[in-house]
C-alpha cells in the first residue's frame, strides 16, 4: 500500500492543546486547527469559503514544541498526512509544525540575546522605558517573553542597518 501523500494546511489553532503519554512512554499531543481557504467569487472578488476542521496528532518532540508554543487562536503551518476522514473533520499526523509570521514575531532560543543584555541597568526608577516604541515593534507576548524581554525594550533595527549577504 502506498504512503499517503504530505499536505500543507495554514489554520488557527481552535481550543485547548492536549498532551499524554502512550502506555510505552511516548509523548503524543493533540489539537484541532480550523482553515478557511479563499475562493474566487466573479463579482466579489476572493471570498472566504466553508471552514475546513483538523484534528492534529503531533508525537515525541514536535509533541513537546506544540505542547508549549500553541495557544488558541495562534495562526500555525502545519505539514503532514491525512490519516482519517469522519464527518466533516479530517485527522492529520504532523510531521512539521511551524507559526505563521504574518501577524506575529517569532523567537527561536538561538536568535534571543543572553540573559545579560536584559538585564536591568542598576540606579534606573522602574516603570516605563524612556524611549517611544513604535506600534508595530511591539510583541503581545504578556509582560515578558522567555528572554526577560518586555515588550517596551524592543526597538526596531535601525535604518543603517543591513544584514550580511547570504551566499548559500
Amino acid at each position: 500500500m502506498p504512503s499517503p501523500a504530505s499536505v500543507q494546511i495554514v489554520g488557527d489553532v481552535n481550543g485547548g492543546v492536549e498532551s499524554r503519554f502512550t502506555d510505552s512512554g511516548i509523548l503524543v499531543t493533540r489539537f484541532r486547527l480550523v482553515s478557511t481557504p479563499l475562493r474566487w467569487d466573479q463579482a466579489q472578488g476572493w471570498v472566504p469559503g466553508p471552514p475546513l476542521h483538523y484534528v492534529c496528532t503531533a508525537w515525541r518532540d514536535l509533541a513537546r514544541n506544540a505542547a508549549e508554543s500553541l495557544v488558541d487562536g495562534t495562526t500555525v503551518l502545519a505539514f503532514g498526512r491525512i490519516t482519517e476522514v469522519r464527518e466533516d473533520t479530517q485527522w492529520l499526523s504532523v510531521d512539521e509544525l511551524g507559526v505563521s509570521l504574518r501577524a506575529r514575531i517569532a523567537y527561536t532560543e538561538e536568535s534571543l540575546p543572553g540573559p545579560n543584555a536584559a538585564a536591568p541597568v542598576k540606579g534606573a526608577p522602574p516603570g516605563p522605558t524612556q524611549h517611544p516604541v513604535p506600534e508595530r515593534a511591539v510583541v503581545e507576548a504578556g509582560p515578558y517573553n522567555a528572554a526577560g524581554w518586555r515588550p517596551a525594550d524592543i526597538r526596531p533595527r535601525p535604518a543603517s542597518f543591513r544584514p550580511a549577504p547570504n551566499y548559500l
